[in-house]
């Protein structure tokens, strides 16, 4: 239901403050990192890039987008809708075929992936927006959706003998990890879990990966509270295992949260990165416009 939530004479109100109304923060004080997140920050930011990207480019939308996110860090990407946050993961982890850029480096080694299943190979992950249409095939088990990463590896195929008690029990194990519901979800359906659950199975996927960076757009959309906690447990686990992961978000809190580093995006390009002192719901807000 629809509400005024502020009414201010014009001459009152400046671009800031009109942005703060728009995005909900009016007369609310968001803090920046706390401690612990600015100590981290300062870590990862000496530490190796494993991901360089370089005047990245496509002829509808991204225009010389460049960035680098390094080993276990959790690089924030935010903007707004249509800014262009989907389609440079997508066209990083091949969807349009081989990405044209300047530079484009996944562990030091040039990123030549011209699709998914190349990306794969080169040490890429990628969760998708819109996981039932992308991510998950509701009419498997989870232990099947979990481990399809491990057989597009070709890991699975080294013994044409399946274990499936094996593998339900390693399912299990990293389910396990991320606080998914119900107990005895890796003998369940996808389609029968709930939308944060299905999240973490498609996470669990690439846990059991050799990838090198991780990209996930939109990986909390349509989940609870609980979930989303839970869900970026999962992330900072893969940024502590010495692994860069990438989040492209459209929830500023949840970018300011989580994120060590943060980069907007406007009319498909990075217009700014975020300074440390001013990682706060507000900043980020009025940049994203």
């Amino acid at each position: 239901m629809g509400a005024i939530i502020c009414d201010l004479p014009s001459g009152e109100l400046t671009k800031d403050g009109l942005a703060d109304i728009i995005s909900g923060s009016h007369g609310v004080m968001h803090g920046g990192q706390t401690d612990a997140q600015v100590a981290r920050r300062e870590s990862v930011g000496q530490a190796e890039a494993l991901m360089r990207v370089e005047n990245l480019r496509t002829p509808e939308k991204l225009r010389e987008v460049s960035f680098e996110v390094h080993r276990g860090e959790v690089l924030g990407i935010t903007g707004l809708i249509g800014a262009g946050r989907s389609s440079l993961l997508n066209t990083i982890w091949g969807m349009h075929g081989r990405p044209e850029a300047d530079r484009l480096e996944v562990g030091g080694r040039p990123l030549s992936a011209s699709s998914p299943r190349a990306a794969v190979k080169q040490g890429l992950a990628f969760v998708p927006e819109g996981r039932m249409r992308t991510s998950v095939i509701p009419d498997l088990d989870v232990t099947e959706n979990v481990m399809m990463a491990t057989l597009r590896a070709g890991k699975r195929l080294k013994n044409p003998l399946i274990n499936k008690a094996g593998e339900v029990k390693t399912v299990t194990r990293v389910l396990d990890q991320l606080d998914t519901k119900p107990a005895g979800a890796a003998r369940m359906y996808v389609g029968e879990l709930s939308g944060g659950n299905q999240q973490k199975v498609v996470i669990a996927r690439w846990l059991l990966s050799d990838a090198k960076v991780f990209m996930f757009d939109e990986p909390t959309e349509g989940v609870d509270i609980a979930a989303r906690k839970e869900i970026y447990a999962g992330l900072r686990e893969l940024a502590d295992r010495g692994c860069a992961v990438i989040v492209s978000s459209s929830d500023i809190e949840e970018v300011v949260e989580y994120a060590d580093r943060i980069l907007i995006m406007r009319d498909g390009a990075i217009v700014e990165e975020i300074p440390e002192d001013c990682q706060n719901v507000e900043y980020v807000s009025r940049a994203c416009l």
